[in-house]
């Protein structure tokens, strides 16, 4: 019986649980891991915003998707990455946004506020008269263009102007002032031809025009700056490309380019001046866009790209 009960001890301390050192760490909340990548993907529209911001000079329009994309984007990420009993956070988030926004928007945009005026007149000048550097000739009509800028505050630059009529302009003047501006026939798309002079027959003489719808009648201009408080006059001499004595055109297209800060500005400008005009829709058979499409195009698809890149890294699953 002892050596029963010895054995039945001895059992039981080998079965008996041994004691063991353990250590309970603290276990991450389920939330820790959507929230850290919450707070990184906040990072993607501060990043868009950056971009945008450094495009401008570049592609105006193009940065302008970009940040604009950015604000919505970071709303959603800080709704994602603080939760209802955090308000106070998105909505200084959302309020900062918007001031920061608003800021970039006043700097960037320069509003527009040059008006145009394009009209004929019968020019009747004195023969050989010097009208700003234009030796005026019988049988020479004139268009006049103005710029006018003087109500305006902001100088707009880099302004390119292509005039067109139904008629030849034979050149152009500029009225003195503090703004200048260059120009030339448009002849990329003239039919030309070479005829020889009679007095020198080894000699070409100047290109001669077939008709009226071709470089002569498209003339291109360029001024470095309207200046705020100023205008820019500008004179065309007009003439028949057959037949003689004065003749006014029927209708001019001008097509506008210029910046308005870093903001392009590109506007087509019809006038007719007799009872009903059948204008051409382009200056020069180019189409005249406002805004590039490739522009819109790339920046949407980055845009897009970046979109979906944040909604996937800041969605909490």
């Amino acid at each position: 019986m002892a050596k029963k009960r010895g054995r039945k001890q001895t059992s039981a301390r080998a079965n008996a649980p041994r004691p063991t050192l353990s250590l309970s760490l603290p276990q991450p909340s389920p939330k820790t891991a959507p929230f850290q990548s919450a707070m990184a993907a906040l990072s993607i529209p501060g990043l868009l915003f950056a971009l945008g911001a450094g495009l401008i000079s570049q592609t105006f329009w193009g940065a302008l998707i970009l940040m604009t994309a950015s604000i919505p984007l970071f709303w959603y990420m800080l709704y994602r990455a603080y939760g209802p009993d955090q308000r106070h956070k998105r909505y200084i988030g959302v309020a900062a946004s918007l001031l920061m926004y608003g800021l970039m928007f006043w700097w960037i945009w320069v509003p527009y506020a040059v008006s145009v005026y394009v009209f004929p007149t019968p020019g009747n000048y004195a023969d050989d008269k010097d009208v700003y550097g234009i030796k005026w000739k019988p049988n020479f009509s004139e268009l006049v263009l103005i710029l006018d800028n003087s109500k305006g505050e902001n100088d707009f630059t880099q302004i390119s102007m292509a005039v067109r009529t139904d008629l030849i302009i034979s050149g152009f003047g500029v009225a003195p002032g503090i703004d200048t501006c260059s120009g030339e026939r448009d002849m990329r798309n003239a039919p030309l031809t070479l005829s020889l002079d009679p007095a020198n027959r080894n000699a070409p003489s100047e290109p001669i025009l077939k008709n009226a719808m071709n470089g002569a009648s498209v003339y291109r201009l360029k001024c470095e700056r309207l200046s705020a408080g100023s205008r820019i006059e500008i004179r065309f001499p007009i003439e028949h490309p057959a037949n003689s004595g004065r003749h006014q055109p029927s209708w001019v297209n001008i097509w506008f380019h210029l910046n308005a800060g870093q903001r392009p500005i590109r506007f087509l400008h019809p006038v007719c001046f007799v009872n009903s005009c059948r204008i051409p829709d382009t200056v020069d058979g180019r189409f005249v866009l406002s805004i590039p499409w490739w522009d819109v195009v790339g920046y949407v698809a980055f845009g897009q790209t970046a979109l979906l890149s944040g909604l996937r890294l800041g969605s909490l699953q």
